[in-house]
């Protein structure tokens, strides 16, 4: 006969040596390192899970808290924000309205004062103004304001 089974039962008794151990140890030991490396990767993917799964709850907790904490609080601030520069804008239009008609106001009785005046008169206002700032030296004709006054006017 033939030994070609390893354990050689196919054969008469005692023909053919038991050799399954030396024969299928290589497929065993390469069996028990696949389950060796099944359950390590099984082992790693459930910690990679449980890692996931806390990373999870803690963002979710973390949105839980912007959402409904910090958000309104921040939400209430613009609003009181937006409420502040609406003021300030209303009370800085207020003040340029208020300053701006005292301007006019203040112009409109200026020009009724140099209005007021004969030409003489203008003409010593400038010269007495020249002589107080000190652009004047001796005369009339030194002062410099009086003199393109005069030009403004067509003199």
């Amino acid at each position: 006969g033939i030994c070609d089974c390893c354990d050689g039962t196919d054969e008469p008794n005692g023909m053919c040596e038991d050799v399954c151990d030396e024969v299928l140890k290589y497929e065993r030991d390469a069996q028990l390192q696949k389950q060796h490396d099944f359950t390590r990767g099984y082992q790693r993917r459930q910690h990679a899970l449980a890692e996931f799964a806390q990373f999870r709850d803690e963002t979710d907790e973390s949105i839980h808290q912007l959402e409904y904490t910090e958000r309104p609080v921040l939400e209430m601030k613009n609003e009181g924000l937006t409420t502040q520069i609406i003021q300030l804008s209303m009370d800085a239009n207020a003040t340029y309205r208020k300053l701006l008609s005292g301007l006019v106001n203040q112009n409109r009785k200026s020009m009724e004062f140099v209005n007021a005046l004969t030409l003489a008169e203008l003409s010593e206002l400038i010269v007495a103004v020249c002589h107080l700032t000190g652009e004047a030296h001796n005369s009339r004709e030194d002062c410099l304001d009086l003199k393109d006054a005069a030009s403004d006017v067509g003199y």
